[in-house]
Formats: C-alpha cells, structure tokens, sequence
C-alpha cells in the first residue's frame, strides 16, 4: 500500500484508541450508517437505504471499494486507457476503473482466464475477505493462497461473514468493513490509522462514528525536509503548547492548524532544514516520536514549458526530495542538452553547472519542438522536457480591473504612495502575463497611458514593479480616469480613479453627560474621534492642544485643580484636592466649541474603616507570629479598598489589647512593614486585640487633638483574638500537617543542597486544635524529618528543615516529621517529576517604563523583571548551578523589538539606539511570550 514508510512512522497504534465499545455519541448509528460516514460506502443516488443494503454486492463495487480504500479511486475513475476487459463495452460508468485494473495488475483485482471481468457477478464472502485482505497489504501466493483466504481472515479478527462461500448483501459487505477497519495491517498499523494518516478518512468523522474514543496523535511524519505534519484522532479543543526536541534542545516551528482541529503543519523557521535524526514531539500532553532521513533528490524537471525561437532564452532546472517538494539547488551539479525534435537538429547550450542554462534557437521556428535533457550529477537524476517553440510575447490584451486600496485605510488618499492598481494582460497565445520593472509604462510594453487629469494622476508616476504589480501616487484629491490603449490591437479601456485628502481629525464626541470621579484618582472618560467623512478614528490621532487639538475649559474657580491628559488614545481626567462638586466642562477641538459635560468631584478617598485582619488565631507557647500590614484589610469611605501596601504606614494603625499587660500574648511590634505577636513561653490565655484607624482631614492628613496626638477613628476599630496554645496539652488535641508541599524537580546532578539550589523546598508545619483553632507554631517544631526514599534528600540548616530530589528517574517518597521525644506528628507523600519546561514568560515591569543605555537580559534580567518561570515556580534564569541547568535564553527562543531603530537586540542584549515607545517581546521555542512597552531614550 502506498506511503509505507509513512505509516511506518504513525505514532500511536489505534489499539488504545479502538474498541468495539460504541461511545454514547454513536450508539445509535447502525454498521452501515458508521461506514456511510465515514464515506467508504455511498450507495446509489439515495444513498444507503434499506433497498441498497438488501441487494447483493457485485464485483465492480468490490473492485470500486479496493481502489477507494487505497486512495486510487480518482485515479481509476480519471483514466484514459483503452484496453479493456473483452466484457466491457466501453460506455459504462466503471469502463474507466476496470481498463485501469487491467492495467495495474500489482493492485490485484485481475479478471478470469478467458478475458472477461464478470463486472455484475455476485461476490462471495470468500472474494470479499480477498478485498480487505489486499487493503490490509497482505498478498494473495505469498502471505495466503486462495484455499486459505478464509483462515487468513479469521486470523486478523475478520468473521463478520458467517459462511465465506455464500453470496454476500451490501449490508454484509457493511459489517466486514467495519470489523476490517479496527484489524492490523501487515505493516503493523491499524487500518484506520492508516486511512486517516493517508488523508482517505477524516479523523472526525470517524469520532462521530464512534470509532476513536481517546485524543492522541495517530501520525507524525516528516512532509518535507522542514517540516511536520500532524495527525490526530479527534478534533484538538484549545491551544496546546507543542515541542519539537533533538535530545535536550528545543527545536522552534511555527505551526498552521486545518479547519477542523485534527492536523497542524510544523514548519522550521527560514525553511531550515531538519537534520537526519528522531525528533521528540508534543503536542500538549500527547507525544511521538518523528524520524528524518536526510533529504535527497527524487525527480528533476525543467522550469517552463516554451522556449523564445529565433534567439537565446534560458531555463532552470528545478529539483524535488523525497517529499515532492522543491529544493535547494545551491552547491550542486548540473549538465543539459537540446534537440530541435522536429527538424532534428542539437542546439547549443551553455550554463555554469549551477542550474541555470542558456539554449540557443536561432535556428528554431515558432511551434517546433525542442526536447531538453538534464542530469543532476550528484545523483545522477535525469529529467527530460518538450518545450514548444514561441515567438516573443507582446501584450495583445490588457484591462484594468480595480484599484486596490491600501492596508489600513477606507480610501485612497494623497498621504499614499505605491498604489495598486490590478490588471490583467495576456499575449498572443492567451497565456496571462506579468509585466515587471518598467518604470516608463509606454517604452516596451506595448501599451500607451492617458490620464484624464495629470494634476491628479501623471503617467511619469505610473510603473510596473519588480513583483509586477502596476503602481500610481496621487497627486491631490479629485476623480480620474486612467485609460490605456493596446498598442498591437487599438484596443482602449479605461478605469476611473477617486483620491480624496487624508482622513482627518474633525470632530471629538464625548458620550458621557455625567462623569463622577475622586479627587486625587484618574479616570478615563469616554470618547470617540470622528474624520471628515464620519468614520470613527483611531484616538492615538486626538492630542490636547489649545490651537491645533482637544481642549478644555472648565467652569470653576481655580482651574490649575483639574487636568486631561490622552494617553494611548485614552482621555482621563484628574481632580485636585479642592475641587470637590460639580463642574460643567466646555470641550473644544482646533478652537471650535463642540460640547460640554459635567463632572461630579466627590471628596479624596481616606481610609475609614478596618474590615478585617488576616491572621491565624493561635501562637504557640514561646512563639512568634509576624503579619504584614497588608494583611489588614482597609477601606474608604466610598467602601472601596483601600491601597494599605502603597499608602500607609505601620504608625497609622492605633492597638488596643483585652488584656492589655501583655503577659500572655505581648502587644503587636511594629517593624518596616510588619507586626510582631510574641506569645508568653508557660500560661496558656487568649488575649482580645482592637486595631483601629486615626482620623483624618478632608486633605487625608492625620488629625490632632489640642495636645498634638493622633485621635483614633472610634467606628474604624475591627477587633480579633489570639490564644497562646500549649500544643502539648492533651486537651487541645493539636494535630500537626505539613504546610503545602510542592512537587519537587529531581535530577542527578543535585548531589547536595547547594547544587540543588532553587529546586530545595523548605518543609513547615501547620498546628490546629481540636476546636479548629490554627496555631503558628515554634520554627523548631521538627526536631527529626524523615524520607521512605534514599534518593529524596532531607537536610537540616538550624531549625529549619529542607528536602530535593538527586536522581535521574521520577521519584516518590512519605516524609515523616518527629518531635524531640520521638513523637510522630505528621507524614505525607511527596512527589518528584524529571520533566522542566517553560511554563510562562513575565516581564514584571510596568508598560511604558523608562530604559537607557544597554542590558544582556541573560545577567539583568532583574531590570526589567524579567522572568522565564517553570512548573516549580522557579524563576529558570536564577539558576545558576549545576551549569547544565543554567538557562539558556537565545537556544530556548529570541527577542524581538517592534521597532529596531529605537531599540536595538542582538541575542540577549538590548541596547536603546533612539527614542521613543518600543515593544519588547521574548517568545520560546514553544510558543509562550510575554512583552513589555518601554519609554526609550538614546
């Protein structure tokens, strides 16, 4: 069967992925309906109907079902040969096919001795299962003879046809394709593996019928030197990342998916070429392996079909690989000769070896035939062609078709340039033409152009480019008419052509009557920018100008307390402090007044009240417990959250304890951004804590009383309670887990914890109490850590306790954690996986942050925050031992800047080259990206 080595290469065995189980979505399809999907059966005009499936099956449809099964239908049916079968007289629908069977005996559906086919003779089930036997690949005198045909059926799972020497129905041929579909072939892969593989049947009507019930990949193989094409068993939901690996290198490709999800075409970048070798492909959680040999050359041919008589013309020859594809001739050999076929004359021809020859026919005349030979020397390949002799070609037809308006834009105007406008031309033998680099338009083309109005259009501006394409630039804005008169026919068409001036700015519509807004805060007011012809504007073309752009004239005291700002084409506004009310804000653009709109200034947010402290409720005795400020939920008087990280200070919180001696818990130690609780180390107790706001003035300072102290908010208070806890108390029945425990990297080169690096995670216990109390505990807690597993690590650095995995291979281990008196206080199963891949790329900077000067990402990576994390959380450039973890950013994918003028990279480094907004992007080799906006200045 055709593309062996293709279905050699298929990924995955459809034994995971077939099963005589019919899934819920197919369980009312009969066998009929399945095959009738899967269009192997088509019936006769109505399709498969119970008429069709009770009629006796022929030898045509069997010979029909063959060639369709093993891609060769259209072939047949396209076939142009007469010999034929003595039996068929020549005007039949399937005289095509059978002359074809005649012809390729090797497909092996042969008539009988005496000539004839017997086309509407009744197959028996013996003659059918000969049918699938040969789609299987297996042959007739050398895998089984005629006797056994039966036996050999009924060994690869073929029994659906009761008694093989009956006569057989359409619904019985039905059921035997069905039950073939999910046999073996004699390569090894299942048949309808191999028919998805080889395009005969859709992956996805075969999950309709019922016939794949898992996703996997069914082939993987090599389609041209650079690239793959993937083929699944049921249409591929979202974005899968997919991998390409030569060992540990990653291998970039873009990747095109078909309509229907089942297939993606992985193609190198710059059409480099895959080296011979097997390659690791994944395709989310799917994954095969793809083998390339190296390219060669398969067939040679020659790159036109005529030949310029009287005169020198050249020719190329053009090399294809094992793929059928082109490829690259740099390097190689070549020779070639021509023969005049019709008069029997050699003509001269000349090249460099390279591919490129030059004929001399100046002694051919037009129509006569030359007959060009080429051999490849490398391979030795030769390739023939018979080129048709032809007078040079002049345009004899020429019409303009339409002007091509350009990327962007709704219409040309006078601000473009290099404007198309589409032709069609044809020479005297009707065969399309493209007339390129002709600057003048009337010297050599055969055609003269008028235009109606040269202060619009002048023909000096028009030309013919290098790809062909026939360009004007408009002069001003106006109508047109561009007309051309073909020379050798006195043949004129014309085209009118409209220019109008660039769309502009003319109006600004705010849409909202109504904006209410903070003092202190910005926010973005809705708008839209018009041009002259009404058509909505990008907003990056609205600035703030008095003269020349947007303006605005606010009707209020003191207008310095109000600002607008447009940026990225968002307009926002910001009210000082003092501007509290409405105010009527009359808008203008270039001068000219358009409209108003009120703002509604509410008073400067201020932190009103506490909502809630996030905290755990117990201390151990003798046990600190530090929080964060931010951990003190905040918010406004407009009950919005308050920004406590950015705006507030530890000394804006007001404590108050119940009791208040701090001899069981002491009260909250204030220290950079956090807060301190110390329980005592022998008295069990609980102590109730009230954290409260200070007011604050209408500007958000802090107010003061007569004496210059801070008065506390008295309706801002939030109140909570800490216990200090003896975890050794019986009654408090303290159980002990372990604070969540990630899934570790293991590798072999992790031979302590300072190779281990990153990949080492710090163990923690979690105390509660039987009342659900959750209890921060001693750091020495752990007084013995235990692993089950040799080869997941267990080290001790003071109190603290620390585990990594050193091996090669995936590992799993219980960790027990022991008290000093030998108590077990908890245990856990922990997992260590061998796989490192990129999970995301994060540029942790704002948009728009300001870079100078130069920076190798590689070492600065901080600079810009610039991460490139994996599935343990860990930041891969950080690592910095063993040196073969080191992350390499150029092998695992590139940067890019949308605008090198600005921003120059080179590998890894960046280096600011001039000045203005740039768009730096890191992409993997696997797709993930992440950018950044940076303010450049040179």
């Amino acid at each position: 069967m055709k593309n062996l080595k293709k279905l050699l290469a298929v990924a995955l065995s459809l034994a995971i992925l077939l099963t005589l189980t019919v899934p819920v979505m197919a369980a009312g399809l009969t066998n009929a309906e399945k095959v009738e999907l899967l269009g192997i059966l088509q019936g006769e005009g109505d399709g498969i109907t119970d008429k069709y499936l009770s009629q006796a099956t022929t030898r045509v449809q069997g010979a029909i079902l063959l060639l369709r099964l093993i891609g060769k239908e259209d072939e047949a049916l396209a076939y142009a040969g007469g010999d034929n079968f003595t039996d068929v007289v020549g005007n039949e629908w399937f005289a095509p096919v059978l002359a074809y069977l005649k012809a390729n005996e090797s497909i092996g559906f042969v008539g009988y001795p005496d000539g004839t086919f017997q086309p509407r003779k009744v197959m028996s089930g013996a003659e059918f299962y000969k049918v699938l036997l040969t789609v299987l690949g297996y042959v007739q005198g050398v895998d089984y003879t005629w006797a056994q045909v039966a036996d050999k059926a009924a060994d690869l799972g073929l029994v659906a046809l009761e008694n093989p020497s009956a006569p057989i129905t359409n619904a019985d041929m039905a059921d035997a394709i069905l039950e073939a579909l999910q046999a073996e072939m004699k390569s090894g892969v299942a048949l309808l593996d191999s028919l998805i593989a080889d395009g005969i049947i859709s992956s996805a009507d075969a999950n309709a019928a019922g016939l794949i019930t898992a996703q996997a990949i069914v082939s993987a193989v090599p389609t041209n030197a650079d690239e793959i094409t993937v083929t699944f068993s049921k249409p591929v939901e979202g974005t899968p990342v997919i991998t390409v690996k030569s060992g540990l290198m990653s291998i970039f490709v873009n990747n095109t998916w078909n309509d229907a999800k089942t297939q993606v075409v992985l193609k190198r970048a710059n059409s480099i070429a895959f080296t011979e070798g097997t390659y690791d492909l994944a395709v989310g959680d799917m994954k095969a392996a793809v083998k390339f040999d190296k390219e060669v050359a398969q067939t040679l041919a020659i790159s036109k079909s005529t030949i310029l008589a009287d005169t020198t013309d050249t020719f190329e020859v053009v090399l294809y690989n094992q793929y059928g594809k082109k490829m690259s001739i740099s390097g190689q050999n070549f020779s070639a000769t021509a023969f005049n076929k019709t008069t029997g004359t050699t003509l001269l021809v000349s090249g460099d070896g390279s591919g490129k020859f030059t004929i001399n026919t100046a002694k051919a005349k037009e129509n006569e035939i030359i007959t060009v030979t080429a051999m490849h020397h490398q391979s030795t390949i030769v390739g023939q062609a018979e080129l048709t002799a032809v007078l040079a070609s002049k345009v004899t037809q020429f019409a303009m078709t339409e002007v091509v308006i350009p990327e962007k834009a709704t219409m040309v105007n006078t601000d473009h340039s290099n404007v198309e406008i589409k032709y069609q031309a044809y020479d005297q033998y009707g065969n399309a033409m493209t007339l390129k680099d002709f600057t003048n338009v009337t010297s050599g083309t055969g055609l003269t152009f008028i235009s109606s109005d040269s202060t619009i259009l002048k023909i000096e501006d028009l030309r013919f480019d290098k790809d062909g394409k026939l360009t004007f630039k408009p002069l001003k804005a106006g109508t047109v008419t561009l007309s051309v008169l073909v020379n050798s026919a006195a043949v004129v068409t014309s085209l009118p052509i409209t220019v109008f001036d660039p769309a502009a700015v003319s109006k600004v519509v705010i849409g909202e009557a109504l904006k209410e807004v903070v003092e202190d805060e910005t926010t973005e007011i809705s708008f839209v920018a018009l041009d002259q012809f009404g058509n909505e504007l990008e907003k990056k073309n609205v600035i703030i100008h008095d003269t020349n752009g947007l303006s605005f004239s606010p009707i209020m005291t003191d207008k310095s307390k109000i600002s607008f700002v447009i940026e990225d084409g968002a307009l926002k506004v910001k009210p000082l402090y003092g501007s509290k009310g409405y105010i009527t804000v009359y808008y203008s653009w270039k001068g000219a007044l358009l409209g108003s709109f009120t703002i509604n200034v509410w008073a400067k947010a201020i932190p009103t009240s506490i909502e809630n402290v996030a905290i755990n409720s117990g201390i151990e005795l003798g046990a600190p417990q530090t929080i964060d400020k931010k951990v003190i939920r905040v918010v406004d008087q407009y009950e919005r959250p308050y920004d406590v990280d950015g705006k507030m200070l530890t000394s804006d919180f007001a404590w108050k304890s119940n009791p208040d001696t701090g001899a069981i818990i002491s009260n909250p130690a204030a220290s950079g951004k956090t807060f301190t609780f110390n329980a005592n180390s022998t008295t069990e107790g609980a102590v109730t804590y009230t954290v409260s706001l200070f007011e604050r003035n209408a500007d958000g300072t802090l107010k003061t009383d007569k004496d210059g102290k801070n008065i506390v908010k008295a309706d801002s208070a939030y109140s909570f309670t800490l216990k200090a806890v003896d975890v050794n108390k019986a009654a408090n029945g303290v159980t002990y887990k372990f604070d969540s425990i990630s899934t570790l990297y293991t590798n072999a080169l992790f031979t302590s914890k300072a190779t281990a690096e990153k990949y080492v995670k710090e163990v923690k216990l979690i105390g509660t109490t039987n009342d659900g109390t959750v209890v921060t505990l001693n750091p020495g807690m752990i007084y013995q850590l235990t692993s089950s597993n040799a080869n997941v690590k267990v080290v001790q650095d003071g109190t603290s306790w620390f585990i990594y995995s050193g091996h090669k291979d995936a590992q799993t281990s219980t960790l027990r954690a022991y008290d000093k008196t030998g108590k077990l206080l908890c245990s856990a199963d922990v997992s260590a996986t061998t796989t490192r891949a990129i999970k995301s790329v994060v540029f942790g900077v704002a948009d728009k942050t300001a870079f100078t000067g130069t920076l190798n990402l590689a070492t600065g990576y901080g600079t810009l925050k610039f991460a490139v994390n994996d599935e343990y959380a860990v930041n891969m450039l950080t690592v910095t031992t063993p040196s073969a973890l080191v992350f390499d950013l150029e092998a695992n994918g590139f940067f890019a800047s949308s605008d090198s003028s600005i921003l120059k990279v080179t590998g890894t480094t960046i280096e600011a080259v001039g000045t203005g907004e740039v768009t730096l992007t890191y992409v993997t080799n696997a797709g993930l990206t992440d950018s950044v906006i940076l303010k450049v200045t040179k």
